[in-house]
Protein backbone atom coordinates (compact mmCIF):
# COMPACT_ATOMS: atom_id res chain seq x y z
CA UNK A 1 0.00 0.00 0.00
CA UNK A 2 2.93 2.48 0.92
CA UNK A 3 4.62 2.32 -2.25
CA UNK A 4 1.49 2.67 -4.26
CA UNK A 5 0.62 5.89 -1.97
CA UNK A 6 3.31 8.29 -4.15
CA UNK A 7 1.55 7.15 -7.67
CA UNK A 8 -1.79 8.90 -6.34
CA UNK A 9 -0.73 12.06 -7.20
CA UNK A 10 1.01 11.38 -10.55
CA UNK A 11 -0.28 13.64 -13.28
CA UNK A 12 -1.80 11.13 -15.28
CA UNK A 13 -5.63 10.02 -14.23
CA UNK A 14 -5.46 6.87 -15.31
CA UNK A 15 -1.75 5.80 -12.81
CA UNK A 16 -4.07 7.47 -10.13
CA UNK A 17 -6.68 5.34 -10.67
CA UNK A 18 -4.74 2.29 -11.24
CA UNK A 19 -2.95 3.17 -7.93
CA UNK A 20 -6.18 4.09 -6.00
CA UNK A 21 -8.10 0.38 -6.88
CA UNK A 22 -4.55 -1.07 -6.47
CA UNK A 23 -4.42 0.69 -2.79
CA UNK A 24 -7.64 -1.34 -2.24
CA UNK A 25 -6.93 -4.38 -3.44
CA UNK A 26 -3.60 -4.48 -1.47
CA UNK A 27 -4.83 -3.42 2.21
CA UNK A 28 -8.84 -3.60 1.93
CA UNK A 29 -10.46 -1.56 4.81
CA UNK A 30 -6.78 -0.08 5.72
CA UNK A 31 -6.48 1.55 2.46
CA UNK A 32 -9.47 3.63 2.80
CA UNK A 33 -7.91 6.81 4.87
CA UNK A 34 -5.18 6.99 1.88
CA UNK A 35 -8.35 7.52 -0.65
CA UNK A 36 -8.88 11.55 0.72
CA UNK A 37 -7.40 12.67 -2.91
CA UNK A 38 -10.76 10.60 -4.22
CA UNK A 39 -13.16 13.23 -3.41
CA UNK A 40 -11.27 15.92 -5.36
CA UNK A 41 -10.99 13.80 -8.48
CA UNK A 42 -12.62 15.49 -11.77
CA UNK A 43 -12.61 12.77 -13.74
CA UNK A 44 -14.35 9.42 -12.86
CA UNK A 45 -12.40 6.66 -13.40
CA UNK A 46 -10.41 6.68 -10.53
CA UNK A 47 -13.48 6.63 -8.36
CA UNK A 48 -14.98 3.38 -10.77
CA UNK A 49 -12.32 1.42 -10.39
CA UNK A 50 -12.03 2.16 -6.04
CA UNK A 51 -15.88 1.30 -6.88
CA UNK A 52 -14.75 -2.34 -8.93
CA UNK A 53 -12.85 -3.07 -6.06
CA UNK A 54 -14.78 -2.63 -2.83
CA UNK A 55 -17.76 -3.89 -4.74
CA UNK A 56 -15.78 -7.70 -4.02
CA UNK A 57 -15.88 -6.53 -0.52
CA UNK A 58 -18.21 -7.07 1.88
CA UNK A 59 -16.78 -4.76 5.18
CA UNK A 60 -19.28 -2.00 6.73
CA UNK A 61 -16.35 0.36 6.59
CA UNK A 62 -16.43 -0.43 3.00
CA UNK A 63 -19.82 -0.32 2.29
CA UNK A 64 -19.49 3.60 4.09
CA UNK A 65 -17.20 4.77 1.37
CA UNK A 66 -19.16 3.79 -1.24
CA UNK A 67 -22.39 5.36 0.33
CA UNK A 68 -20.11 8.53 0.37
CA UNK A 69 -19.36 7.89 -3.62
CA UNK A 70 -23.17 7.51 -4.12
CA UNK A 71 -23.43 11.06 -3.00
CA UNK A 72 -20.82 12.43 -4.91
CA UNK A 73 -21.64 15.37 -7.32
CA UNK A 74 -20.80 12.78 -10.88
CA UNK A 75 -23.71 10.87 -12.04
CA UNK A 76 -20.66 8.27 -13.39
CA UNK A 77 -19.08 8.01 -10.07
CA UNK A 78 -23.04 7.86 -8.52
CA UNK A 79 -23.80 4.98 -10.69
CA UNK A 80 -20.67 2.83 -10.20
CA UNK A 81 -20.93 3.17 -6.78
CA UNK A 82 -24.26 1.70 -6.69
CA UNK A 83 -23.93 -1.29 -8.57
CA UNK A 84 -20.88 -2.02 -6.55
CA UNK A 85 -23.32 -1.62 -3.84
CA UNK A 86 -25.97 -3.48 -5.58
CA UNK A 87 -23.40 -6.47 -6.43
CA UNK A 88 -23.09 -7.17 -2.55
CA UNK A 89 -24.71 -9.26 0.03
CA UNK A 90 -23.55 -8.06 3.11
CA UNK A 91 -26.21 -6.11 5.29
CA UNK A 92 -24.14 -2.69 5.07
CA UNK A 93 -24.39 -2.30 1.74
CA UNK A 94 -28.14 -2.98 1.68
CA UNK A 95 -28.54 -0.09 4.21
CA UNK A 96 -26.42 2.16 2.01
CA UNK A 97 -28.43 1.06 -1.00
CA UNK A 98 -31.90 1.63 0.84
CA UNK A 99 -30.83 4.93 1.90
CA UNK A 100 -30.62 5.72 -1.95
CA UNK A 101 -34.30 4.54 -2.26
CA UNK A 102 -35.22 6.95 0.11
CA UNK A 103 -32.88 10.12 -1.20
CA UNK A 104 -34.45 12.97 -2.81
CA UNK A 105 -31.88 13.81 -4.91
CA UNK A 106 -31.85 9.93 -7.06
CA UNK A 107 -32.38 10.47 -10.50
CA UNK A 108 -34.38 7.45 -12.46
CA UNK A 109 -31.40 5.16 -12.83
CA UNK A 110 -29.76 5.33 -10.01
CA UNK A 111 -33.04 4.52 -8.02
CA UNK A 112 -33.21 1.49 -10.56
CA UNK A 113 -30.13 0.05 -9.36
CA UNK A 114 -31.04 0.71 -5.51
CA UNK A 115 -34.44 -0.78 -6.52
CA UNK A 116 -33.22 -3.75 -8.15
CA UNK A 117 -35.09 -3.17 -11.64
CA UNK A 118 -31.71 -2.70 -13.24
CA UNK A 119 -29.38 -4.79 -13.69
CA UNK A 120 -26.31 -4.54 -11.29
CA UNK A 121 -22.82 -4.68 -12.75
CA UNK A 122 -21.16 -7.85 -12.96
CA UNK A 123 -17.85 -8.83 -12.02
CA UNK A 124 -14.94 -7.02 -13.34
CA UNK A 125 -13.14 -8.89 -16.21
CA UNK A 126 -10.32 -9.81 -15.10
CA UNK A 127 -6.81 -8.45 -16.24
CA UNK A 128 -5.62 -10.54 -19.27
CA UNK A 129 -2.15 -12.29 -18.19
CA UNK A 130 -0.72 -11.47 -21.62
CA UNK A 131 0.89 -7.27 -20.23
CA UNK A 132 2.12 -9.26 -17.56
CA UNK A 133 4.38 -11.85 -19.18
CA UNK A 134 5.82 -9.53 -21.36
CA UNK A 135 6.63 -6.89 -18.57
CA UNK A 136 8.63 -10.04 -16.65
CA UNK A 137 10.26 -10.82 -20.07
CA UNK A 138 11.79 -7.47 -20.65
CA UNK A 139 12.70 -6.82 -16.68
CA UNK A 140 14.37 -10.32 -16.59
CA UNK A 141 16.17 -9.31 -19.69
CA UNK A 142 15.93 -5.20 -20.38
CA UNK A 143 15.08 -3.57 -16.85
CA UNK A 144 15.62 -0.16 -19.17
CA UNK A 145 13.75 -1.04 -21.77
CA UNK A 146 11.02 -2.18 -19.10
CA UNK A 147 9.67 1.36 -17.57
CA UNK A 148 9.87 2.67 -21.22
CA UNK A 149 7.53 0.14 -22.14
CA UNK A 150 5.25 0.35 -19.19
CA UNK A 151 5.09 4.28 -19.82
CA UNK A 152 4.14 3.56 -23.32
CA UNK A 153 1.44 1.40 -22.96
CA UNK A 154 -0.32 2.27 -19.50
CA UNK A 155 -2.92 5.03 -20.78
CA UNK A 156 -4.82 1.92 -22.74
CA UNK A 157 -4.90 -0.94 -20.34
CA UNK A 158 -8.36 -0.87 -18.47
CA UNK A 159 -8.06 -0.55 -14.75
CA UNK A 160 -7.63 -4.32 -13.41
CA UNK A 161 -4.81 -4.56 -16.17
CA UNK A 162 -2.85 -1.46 -14.71
CA UNK A 163 -3.43 -2.67 -11.55
CA UNK A 164 -1.58 -5.98 -12.29
CA UNK A 165 1.48 -4.53 -14.27
CA UNK A 166 2.17 -1.84 -11.61
CA UNK A 167 1.89 -4.80 -9.09
CA UNK A 168 4.35 -6.77 -11.09
CA UNK A 169 6.69 -4.10 -11.31
CA UNK A 170 6.58 -3.01 -7.32
CA UNK A 171 7.46 -6.79 -6.74
CA UNK A 172 10.11 -7.57 -9.39
CA UNK A 173 12.70 -9.67 -7.96
CA UNK A 174 15.96 -7.47 -7.38
CA UNK A 175 18.79 -9.29 -5.82
CA UNK A 176 19.90 -8.66 -2.86
CA UNK A 177 22.71 -5.59 -2.18
CA UNK A 178 24.69 -8.34 -0.33
CA UNK A 179 24.34 -10.66 -2.85
CA UNK A 180 25.75 -7.61 -5.56
CA UNK A 181 28.47 -6.83 -3.78
CA UNK A 182 32.22 -8.15 -3.74
CA UNK A 183 32.89 -10.76 -0.84
CA UNK A 184 35.15 -9.11 1.34
CA UNK A 185 39.21 -10.44 1.44
CA UNK A 186 40.05 -12.53 4.41
CA UNK A 187 41.97 -10.50 7.19
CA UNK A 188 45.74 -11.24 6.71
CA UNK A 189 47.23 -13.22 9.81
CA UNK A 190 50.66 -13.67 10.42
CA UNK A 191 54.24 -11.48 10.44
CA UNK A 192 52.95 -10.16 6.90
CA UNK A 193 49.58 -8.58 8.24
CA UNK A 194 51.83 -6.38 10.63
CA UNK A 195 53.25 -4.86 7.58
Amino acid sequence: MYRLAPLLHDKAVEVRGAASAGIVRAAGDLALDQLYLLARETDPRPARAVAAELGAMSSAPSAEFLGHMVKRDNREVQLAAARALAGRTDAAARAELDSVKTSSTAFPELLAIANGSAPAAGPVAGPTDQAVIALQDLMAHHKDQAVGWIVARFPGWAPQEAIDVLGAWLVRQTMPAAAQAPAPAPAATGPSAAL
